[in-house]
């Protein structure tokens, strides 16, 4: 492990502000009930949880095929269902450009906001419950084969924060990785006095049980700094766990802000944090065909974030406190994808209490961007069906939900339906929008006879086209969100740019709804999927 730096000084005294409020111990965390069916491995029981594991593909297979089959034995019912799709599908386009623009407009505000003076004023109002010093951010970095200088630039981010002597970096390598340990101690050398402290771990390949990626290293990881810090360095009631990617860049502001929203939350031990995750750092170099699904991922979660109803999940990097964590056991070390699991995990163990917060401040990720076109399309496509994987999830949350009768049904159904329903248009919604109009036609003249609604092309297509008009608006969106375009950059790029804008479809296809589909019949066939990380290179040169 790599020696600390000097304990952070305190920043500024509050010893003439009035006292905090009290703090209400927050209840343990509810254990599955005893002798619950659904966990136990009798027969049934195990025969009900693979069930559960066919339910996403079951259900996506039969929508996938539906203009085969429903557009020619319920031909009616079917042109009713895919207008109303088509509607649903507008309106979620509208209320997903709205309501990012409106998260952009926040975003920028908070961008400007002095967090400790918000701080002070909280706390003269007796709105505070720590001592803004007293808080410290623990921030780990899983790793395996990152390019060194990506993992510098994460970390210069951290340095830049106005509140990095309170950062406790843990940069989390895989001992699978030759040389990690070493290119570890390197960049914690490097930045040694520039954050609070540093430290490295090495998780140890080939745990009986475990499924190598982020989630099991950044369990090892979590669980060294409870063994090792808490007690003696950190006190588990201050401080929060951040999970974040190599290739993260946070606002110099992002730490600030969890400051003042982890002293002024009197549910802060049932919080996770997330910021708009933005692929943009490398957006001008990634080759033109992923720009489009970067920006839309990017504004699908700034626009989640301003949801009144807090109905969604973290992604990528995301925080929450160390008690929190820590009552839950940390992060699962057989799950794939760790952000939705956690999130369920804590909202299953705590009754239901445990929600989302938003925090508008940018966080940059990289587009995928490897050494060659053909590479990076391939790339893309893993990391979606990797992502996609959280089907399995699907299980996990049923299971867990018949396990906790003492949640209310309508918490669990709201949450479970957030889930299920993420995932099953994700599968679906390209056949829909693309076949369901149509495909009953075809099928109609090759059998000869039919009943399809002469309306339904009509009415489906004239949905679409208004689609148009918040596309449009996201597009432009993007354009504000991007970084200033670099020196190389000229006007045949950015035809080209709108060219794949307009090639939505196509991209669409093969990168979003494709990948879905592999993972939901994968794991419907008991296929499990491996953790592959993700190449991007932050400056590549340019692929149109």
């Amino acid at each position: 492990m790599a020696p600390p730096t000097a304990a952070p000084p305190a920043l500024r005294s509050t010893t003439t502000l009035p006292r905090h409020r009290p703090t209400v111990e927050p209840e343990p965390a509810v254990p599955p009930k005893a002798g619950a069916w659904v966990l136990s491995e009798t027969r049934g029981a195990r025969a009900f949880r693979r069930a559960l594991d066919l339910l996403p593909a079951a259900l996506t297979w039969l929508v996938v095929l539906s203009p085969l089959w429903a557009g020619w034995l319920l031909p009616t019912p079917f042109a009713v269902a895919v207008v109303l799709f088509d509607l649903y599908w507008l309106y979620l386009s509208i209320s997903t450009a709205v309501r990012a623009h409106l998260g952009y407009r926040r975003m920028r505000e908070q961008q400007t906001t002095d967090w400790y003076k918000l701080y002070r004023a909280a706390r003269v109002f007796q709105r505070t419950y720590l001592d803004w010093e007293a808080v410290r951010h623990v921030v780990i970095i899983p790793s395996y084969k990152e390019e060194e200088a990506l993992l510098a630039r994460t970390l210069e981010s951290i340095a830049a924060q106005s509140v990095a002597r309170q950062i406790v970096v843990v940069l989390a390598m895989e001992a699978r990785e030759a040389g990690a340990e070493e290119k570890a101690r390197r960049l914690a050398a490097r930045f040694a006095g520039r954050v609070g402290e540093i430290y490295v771990t090495v998780h140890p390949a080939g745990l009986p049980g475990e499924i190598a990626g982020k989630s099991s290293n950044e369990a090892w990881a979590a669980r060294w700094v409870r063994d090792n810090l808490v007690g003696t360095r950190l006190d588990l009631d201050a401080t929060t766990i951040t999970s974040c990617d190599a290739d993260t860049i946070f606002d110099p502001a992002y730490f600030a802000a969890l400051t003042y929203h982890f002293t002024t939350d009197p549910q802060r031990f049932r919080r996770f944090w997330q910021s708009p995750i933005l692929l943009t750092n490398n957006i001008w170099h990634a080759p033109a065909p992923l720009r489009v699904p970067s920006a839309l991922a990017g504004i699908h979660i700034l626009s989640n974030l301003t949801r009144g109803n807090r109905m969604y999940f973290p992604q990528s990097t995301y925080s929450l406190s160390l008690r929190l964590a820590d009552d839950v056991g940390y992060w699962d070390t057989d799950v794939i994808p760790e952000d939705w699991h956690m999130f369920l995990k804590c909202f299953f163990a705590f009754r239901g209490e445990v929600e989302m917060a938003p925090i508008f401040l940018p966080t940059g990720n990289d587009a995928v961007c490897s050494g060659a076109l053909l590479r990076s399309l391939h790339m893309e496509y893993v990391q979606h069906k990797r992502h996609a994987w959280g089907a399995s999830d699907v299980r996990y949350s049923l299971v867990q939900a018949l396990a906790h009768p003492e949640i209310p049904v309508r918490k669990k159904a709201r949450r479970i339906a957030a889930l299920v329903g993420n995932h099953f248009v994700w599968a679906t919604h390209w056949f829909i929008l693309s076949l369901g109009w149509i495909m009953p036609h075809l099928v109609e003249r090759v059998i000869g006879h039919g009943h399809v609604p002469l309306w339904l092309p009509v009415a489906s297509r004239a949905l679409l086209w208004a689609c148009l008009v918040p596309y449009v608006a996201m597009f432009l969106l993007d354009r504000k969100l991007r970084p200033p375009k670099p020196p190389h950059w000229n006007a045949l790029k950015t035809v080209i740019d709108i060219v794949w804008w307009a090639l939505l479809p196509i991209t669409s296809f093969v990168f979003s709804t494709l990948p879905a589909l592999d993972a939901q019949t994968r794991l419907a066939l008991g296929k499990r999927i491996e953790y592959r990380v993700t190449e991007k290179q932050a400056m590549q040169l340019d692929r149109i």
